[in-house]
């Protein structure tokens, strides 16, 4: 009785790290702290690396020209294409550590509306090499949240890739989640931890 009572107390304690681990790894890549600056190859945000594809890839610093391009009151991202359709860009950690996509916003071309995104495709690359991919149409001029399903786990990089003539994109709030010890690790040690309270009883 009172090692069942011990398993309950320490269930309770194994599923609250489990979700405590997970949300303390959870972070957004917001471009808060970035500056305005054009025709970048990328930029670094927390553990994230930015590196532009393509055409072009800026920052814009919160505030800047938000009457022209889609702004949210705070520091975005922005990718362009002068001379085709395609814009956009890869993030990946800097310590090479696979992570999870969560979400992000996304705002469509110029304010006046020209220059749109017709649609945006993911695609993100796991460390066995293999890929995921998924496309979204786009139908709001103005800014958009995706919300990626849990299977944009484990990955070693998305690219992001807008599409449309000579378009804008401004990319916002990328929602990931840091590697952190997986569930069957966790559980693994909290095994072993009932496994000593048995010996011990025993004993």
């Amino acid at each position: 009785m009172i090692f069942k009572k011990q398993f309950a107390v320490l269930a309770v304690i194994a599923a609250a790290l489990v979700g405590g681990v997970q949300n303390a790894n959870a972070t957004v890549i917001d471009f808060d702290s970035v500056e305005t600056a054009f025709f970048i190859d990328g930029v670094v945000d927390g553990d994230f690396d930015v590196e532009g594809t393509n055409d072009g890839l800026g920052t814009l610093a919160a505030g800047y020209r938000e009457d022209y391009w889609r702004g949210n009151g705070t520091g975005r991202l922005l990718s362009w294409s002068n001379v085709g359709s395609v814009s956009g860009f890869v993030l990946e950690r800097t310590d090479s550590v696979d992570f999870a996509l969560g979400s992000f916003d996304y705002g469509n071309g110029y304010v006046a509306g020209n220059n749109s995104v017709s649609s945006i495709t993911l695609t993100g690359s796991f460390a066995n090499g293999s890929t995921i991919t998924e496309s979204f149409t786009n139908t709001v001029n103005g800014w958009t949240t995706i919300e990626m399903s849990s299977l944009w786990t484990d990955l070693v990089s998305v690219e992001f890739l807008a599409f449309g003539s000579n378009n804008r994109a401004v990319w916002d709030n990328i929602s990931v989640d840091a590697a952190s010890i997986p569930e069957p690790a966790i559980l693994s040690i909290f095994l072993f931890g009932l496994l000593g309270l048995a010996v011990r009883k025993k004993v």
